[in-house]
């Protein structure tokens, strides 16, 4: 686990150095006889080759992102963040009482802006603690956040505020223990988001509460945006790795100014960003003349036998299998804990929100052979396969994710 008076930071930080490390690349795992159940942990016959790593472009798009997580670690009363939104907005408070006595809440306060009533709706929301198991809160509030949900809303007058979530944030938090809490919205007019810290939710009295100080080379408070980071990958059926908030030049970490203070500040881990991830799988070119006429007579009478069950049934065949596996994993490409869990939007198991990992436990200690089995793809020859899943850096882990394709030998 995750030792608490660790920084985040610095986990982070000390976790970069695998990415140059030495790794062999692996044959084709053996086609087993029943496919794992998603998110098991698997283990391969040697880590992920990290010199694979293959870079990738992106775009950003979607709500700003109010991000706190600085000071991460909480002593007194005040201000921990600020953001101001007129539209889409997303949340991420996430913070650890750091006082031996007392418990402390973190409320979000919402204040209307405006000369008129405006009305905040909340999308989705995954609140997690308060607890010293860091890693579990981490992973269980983004799981919370993927599922499905029905929206509710919050009229506020004008000049008047609310509480963001009068519920799940009311916990009082013990020393040293952490509470996560992620939320996604709109809003029809002008409003402001101040996360608190308080020894007391009773009479909250906005006046009393003063910017926390925090020096202007320190990251994670702040809002960023736009928050939304769309990745398209390309798979020929051979094995490859990417990384996943690295930031490195193809996966910069996000920037944007501190609305306390005024400092521009980076958002180091992109945590609160929601990847989008599509990857498009075809089955691999042949690569010798010899190889090109055998696959040629094969999809010959394929097609004779397709262009037969046509006339038979009056049915079109629209793919021609090939035969070829790979499957997909995920997991840690860092040198620390690592809990998370991802929304698969497309193909196998689309719908399905699975822990990384799932099963036999609920965290990995870091990079290395275990992995999470997320799906099974048979490659089609006459077209691509689309496989899709949504993915946030989990509270707590060490970064970067690591994604991995690996053929299934017949």
């Amino acid at each position: 686990m995750v030792t608490p008076h660790i920084s985040r930071l610095s986990r982070v930080l000390a976790a970069t150095a695998l990415l140059l490390g030495p790794a062999t690349s692996l044959q084709p795992v053996e086609a087993a006889t029943a496919r794992p159940l998603p998110g098991a942990i698997i283990t391969l016959p040697g880590a992920p080759p990290l010199y694979l790593a293959e870079p990738f472009t992106y775009t950003d798009s979607g709500p700003t992102l109010l991000f706190s997580d600085q000071p991460e670690y909480v002593e007194g009363e005040g201000i921990l963040s600020r953001g101001t939104f007129s539209g889409p907005w997303r949340v991420f408070v996430y913070h650890v009482n750091q006082e031996t006595s007392g418990y402390k809440y973190f409320p979000v306060v919402i204040r209307n802006l405006g000369e008129k009533e405006v009305t905040v709706t909340v999308h989705r929301q995954g609140v997690r603690g308060p607890s010293q198991s860091y890693l579990w809160v981490g992973q269980e509030s983004l799981r919370d956040f993927f599922l499905p949900q029905q929206p509710r809303t919050i009229k506020i007058p004008a000049g008047g505020w609310a509480l963001l979530d009068p519920t799940g944030l009311k916990r009082p938090v013990a020393y040293n223990q952490l509470i996560e809490g992620l939320y996604e919205g709109d809003t029809d007019g002008p409003i402001e988001m101040l996360v608190l810290a308080t020894n007391s939710l009773e009479n909250i009295d906005l006046a009393r509460f003063n910017p926390i100080p925090v020096p202007a080379d320190k990251v994670n408070r702040g809002t960023f945006g736009p928050a939304d980071r769309t990745i398209n990958l390309a798979n020929a059926g051979e094995e490859a790795v990417w990384l996943l908030a690295s930031g490195k030049y193809y996966d910069q970490f996000l920037t944007g100014p501190d609305e306390l203070d005024g400092n521009m500040r980076r958002n180091f881990g992109n945590y609160g960003v929601v990847y989008h991830v599509n990857l498009r799988l075809r089955a691999p070119a042949e690569s010798t003349e010899a190889e090109a006429g055998a696959e040629a007579e094969a999809e010959a009478e394929a097609v004779a036998v397709a262009v037969a069950a046509e006339n038979a049934t009056g049915t079109t065949k629209t793919e021609t299998s090939t035969g070829r596996k790979v499957r997909i994993y995920f997991g840690s490409g860092s040198g620390c804990g690592f809990a998370g869990a991802i929304l698969v939007t497309a193909g196998p198991n689309a719908g399905k929100v699975i822990r990384i990992p799932e099963t036999p436990r609920r965290y990995f200690s870091g990079y290395g052979a275990d992995m999470s089995y997320v799906a099974e793809i048979e490659l089609n020859s006459n077209e691509e396969t689309l496989f899709s899943f949504d993915f946030m850096p989990p509270g707590a882990s060490c970064l970067p994710a690591l994604l991995y394709v690996l053929p299934v030998k017949d």
